[in-house]
């Protein structure tokens, strides 16, 4: 198969980002013989074209070469509209896409995530979308502290914020407030967690490793680029069940699922459609990347 793996910055960019698991997704696709194809987003080019299609996708100045399967990697912080039309493009022209786009674009957005498991029933915190920081007290009251804040858009910690009173987050919403100008979310912080939360692997709609995450003693974020530590866990059904239906509630066929447990029983923290899985294989021994190419090759049947 000839199999592509689309990146979203600069190839230097991405050298110096060491994105998670592409060098490994690339490794297990050698080994199961097929030809891998780095492709870089900044590097296309969308405009009409002259073909049954009505929309030609040129890459490096040439026809976007034939795939067989495309393993997008999101790995953008900005607003994820930006990135629709590479992805509205690309599905147009016939690119077979791993986590289409249904799935990861609505994802990168931790708002929408919110929202869309809610109206699903998949339990999370109680949480708040403010705007305006007038409207962060009354609804820090209807939460209760200590709280968590979130900006919209971020990865491996950043942007989350720990807060213990009303001192502490009004100056903390006005700062976030002038800076980015975009709504904030505001969550309970679940205390019996221990600070520490959970990483369900999902492919395909099975769970295929899982590890459990705890923050440094001065820290409240689990991940591991925070400085989290891990081990490997066995998730209840209730969490197995619980994961499966966040990664299905955005279409995602690929994901990375965070749970935490609560005294009113597991809770979904987000979903990540671009996650990383370097730890997860080195504290499991499951060969993470093998496992996305051997989806692939059952997802997309036919063989170059």
């Amino acid at each position: 198969m000839n199999i592509g793996i689309l990146i979203f910055s600069k190839p230097k960019q991405a050298l110096e980002q060491a994105l998670p698991g592409t060098a490994a997704l690339v490794r297990a696709g050698k080994q199961h013989g097929h030809v891998i194809h780095l492709f870089y987003e900044p590097l296309l080019t969308i405009r009409p074209g002259n073909n049954s299609k009505g929309i030609e996708v040129l890459y490096e100045n040439k026809p976007f070469p034939v795939c067989d399967a495309v393993i997008p990697r999101p790995n953008f912080l900005e607003e994820p509209s930006l990135h629709i039309t590479t992805i509205e493009a690309l599905t147009h022209i016939g690119v077979p896409l791993l986590n289409g786009k249904e799935g990861f674009l609505p994802s990168k957005n931790k708002l929408a995530q919110k929202l869309t498991f809610t109206k699903a029933g998949i339990p999370v915190p109680p949480w708040s979308i403010v705007r305006a920081p007038e409207c962060a007290a009354d609804a820090a009251t209807v939460l209760g502290f200590p709280l968590i804040l979130k900006v919209p858009f971020g990865r491996g910690g950043k942007g989350v914020f720990y807060v213990e009173n009303q001192e502490t987050l009004l100056p903390l919403i006005d700062y976030l407030n002038i800076r980015d100008r975009n709504p904030v979310i505001m969550e309970t912080f679940i205390k019996e967690a221990g600070r520490s939360d959970r990483r369900a692997f999902v492919i395909g709609g099975r769970i295929i490793a899982a590890m459990e995450r705890t923050a440094k003693s001065w820290d409240i974020r689990a991940n591991i680029h925070s400085g989290g530590s891990a081990q490997p866990i066995i998730l209840s059904p209730e969490e197995e069940t619980l994961a499966i239906r966040a990664a299905a509630a955005f279409d995602l066929e690929i994901a990375g699922v965070d749970l935490i447990p609560s005294k009113h029983g597991s809770l979904i923290l987000e979903v990540n459609p671009h996650p990383g899985f370097e730890t997860l294989s080195e504290v499991t021994g499951i060969d993470v990347a093998d496992a996305i190419i051997k989806y692939v090759e059952q997802r997309f049947i036919h063989v170059s």
